[in-house]
């Protein structure tokens, strides 16, 4: 079985319950620009930038809980399915993004996912034009 490797934003240090949860409700999160499913993820780098200035950088060496570790944990509570995403948190350092805002998240040997920051009542105003 393939396992397959994305960088989702931020989503905070979440406790058992609630990862558990989580996994129960939908969601949405931008990922990608890539699936890798070939990488050896126990020592990436990882970095998130504001505007251009670094905000969180870590390397998946330094979490509290391996990424092995975590796809044997959730396996023997909850049945994973290929493509089913695992969001493991971010390192420190997490900063309010504002409207206009550019946030781009690196994980080497994968790439950059950019995404700008909109108001959602701006968004949902385009939708309608």
């Amino acid at each position: 079985m393939n396992r397959v490797y994305l960088s989702p934003p931020h989503v905070g240090a979440e406790e058992r319950r609630l990862l558990l949860e989580a996994f129960e409700s939908n969601w949405i999160a931008p990922v990608g620009p890539h699936i890798e499913t070939e990488l050896d993820v126990s020592d990436i780098r990882v970095t998130t930038t504001v505007n251009g200035v670094i905000k969180q950088d870590g390397r998946t060496s330094q979490m509290v809980f391996p990424v092995d570790f975590l796809i044997r944990y959730i396996s023997r509570q909850m049945t994973l399915k290929t493509g089913d995403l695992i969001a493991t948190g971010t390192p420190s350092g997490v900063s309010k993004l504002n409207p206009g805002d550019v946030c781009e998240i690196t994980v080497e040997g994968i790439g950059t996912l950019s995404n700008k920051v909109v108001n959602d009542n701006d968004s949902f105003d385009s939708e309608e034009s």
